[in-house]
């Protein structure tokens, strides 16, 4: 039987890319929900998460070798991406995971009820838009299973910012609908007409953000990603208001945003339109309006199944942060709709001095004199969006610890995994049990902690391996003598700078 003919419009040929996606961490989603004024009483220990769509499964796993008490569950379509999945799982010997395949079109509130659990927290990354309303219908079955008070984060292609991609993407479908090969091939057969016609300057191509940036990623020989955001049937994009009013359906109530930025309107638009927009009455316009002015392309929607204020309003000051980079800082420079800002040295360096000496609250960070006149929507993205620090989940375990013993079990299995795989186009992670979710990391970078954790669990008492060693047990025996060279460098770089930081976390001794 070919693919074609149990795919239901979605490409099933290929499996997808491999990454790791940090707005799925319950950490982060608590913090947004509580900085939005919203209550949520998540527990630390037991916690049920269902990921929706895992595919190969990564971000699952990492989040439940950072969690052994969880109950975690992967659900996808693709037999391909489940098997994947599971032996990752075998390989990393997580007994706290489950994956099942699943035809979300077919699935009604008795076999959700099956399937999972009264969950905590459900994540949806990246279905929404690629799949059919039956498909859809089935993922609010599945959001059905939220207890009440539980959270779920959504993301979906945006309206109006994705609108002069939208004919590119019709373009592309129908181009690789009838071409010959493999995705990928397809895909890039269909990009190259949208290249030459861009060159021809094609009106609907000229300026538009979505067009540069799917060239690139041609050009980048990131063709399997292309070809999953471009080759489904039912590939769509939303207006806000019109993913709530499906969401309401499982008594879900909108609150606001898991890419930090995005909830804070000076990041967003600027000070004229900000008085326009502030003007509207919270809810769907006050919302549609800010993705106007701002255009957003994609979102990330935070809900809660019955929301209720947070009290005390600013219950956030306790939450604590840890450090996680290694020397003094420089200037540190963002990018946001709007513009640039830069938060200078001193002030970095006021805060890195500060966690130094330990995890510290957020509200004790706010409290510096350097930061005094910072609000928290301007300090946490500063702080956690490049990873200088990261949010405590609970209490480091310790080095000895069996929780530990599982994430360096992980982190050995899938470095070994990833570190070839040409799939591997975004952050991967580390699981650290004390953030409740992982470090993100490079596949290199994967490689060398792997490799380190090991040298460590076969000769405890022994000096870490160096970067000749490193690089002789990581590259292939045949790698010519200046990408060795060029190895060796880097993890030399590395081992100075991310050591100190993975014993800081309990990864090494």
């Amino acid at each position: 039987m070919s693919g074609a003919d149990w795919s239901g419009g979605y490409l099933n040929e290929e499996t997808y890319v491999t990454g790791y996606h940090v707005t799925q961490e319950p950490a982060l989603l608590q913090l947004m929900v509580m900085l939005l004024n919203a209550a949520w009483t998540v527990p630390r220990e037991g916690l049920v998460y269902v990921d929706v769509g895992c595919g190969r499964g990564y971000t699952t796993c990492v989040l439940a070798a950072a969690n052994p008490s969880w109950t975690v569950i992967g659900l996808d379509y693709m037999p391909a991406q489940i098997a994947e999945a599971r032996e990752l799982a075998a390989d990393a010997g997580l007994a706290n995971v489950t994956f099942h395949e699943v035809d979300l079109s077919q699935l009604g509130p008795a076999e959700a009820a099956r399937l999972v659990p009264e969950a905590d927290v459900v994540a949806a990354h990246g279905i929404w838009s690629w799949v059919s309303e039956a498909v859809q219908d089935g993922l609010l079955e599945v959001l059905n299973r939220l207890k009440p008070g539980g959270v779920a984060m959504v993301s979906y292609n945006a309206l109006p910012g994705w609108s002069d991609g939208m004919g590119m993407q019709r373009l592309v479908h129908m181009l690789a609908a009838s071409g010959q090969g493999r995705p990928q091939d397809r895909a890039k057969a269909a990009m190259d007409v949208v290249r030459r016609l861009q060159g021809v300057e094609a009106k609907s191509f000229q300026g538009s953000q979505h067009v540069k940036a799917l060239l690139e990623m041609v050009e980048h020989s990131k063709l399997t990603y292309v070809a999953h955001e471009m080759l489904n049937d039912h590939w769509r994009a939303y207006f806000a208001p019109d993913v709530w009013r499906r969401m309401a359906r499982a008594k879900l109530d909108y609150v606001g945003s898991a890419a930090i930025t995005d909830n804070f309107l000076p990041f967003q638009v600027e000070a004229g339109q900000r008085e326009i927009v502030d003007s509207l009455p919270p809810g769907a316009a006050r919302e549609l309006a800010t993705d106007l002015v701002a255009n957003r392309q994609f979102r990330r929607d935070i809900f809660i199944r019955g929301r209720r204020p947070q009290v005390p309003a600013a219950a956030w000051n306790e939450l604590q942060l840890i450090r996680c980079n290694e020397g003094p800082m420089e200037d540190v420079k963002f990018t946001v709709p709007v513009g640039t800002g830069t938060v200078p040295a001193a002030t970095m360096n006021a805060v890195m001095n500060a966690l130094e000496g330990g995890p510290r609250s957020l509200g004790e960070l706010l409290a510096l004199p350097e930061t005094s006149r910072m609000s928290a929507w301007e300090l946490v993205p500063v702080l956690l969006l490049p990873g200088h620090a990261r949010l405590l989940w609970r209490e480091d375990p310790g080095p000895d610890s069996a929780a530990m013993a599982i994430a360096r079990r992980f982190t050995i299995a899938a470095g070994r995994r990833y570190r070839a795989d040409d799939k591997v186009i975004a952050a991967l992670a580390i699981p650290v049990p004390s953030l409740g979710g992982g470090i993100e990391c490079r596949a290199a970078d994967l490689a060398v902690a792997a490799a380190l954790m090991e040298a460590q669990r076969d000769a405890p008492d022994a000096p870490l391996p160096n970067e000749v060693v490193l690089t002789r047990g990581i590259l292939r025996p045949e790698a010519p003598t200046e990408v060795i060279i060029e190895a060796e460098k880097s993890i030399q770089h590395l081992l100075r700078n991310r050591v100190p930081v993975w014993r800081r976390l309990g990864l090494l001794r």
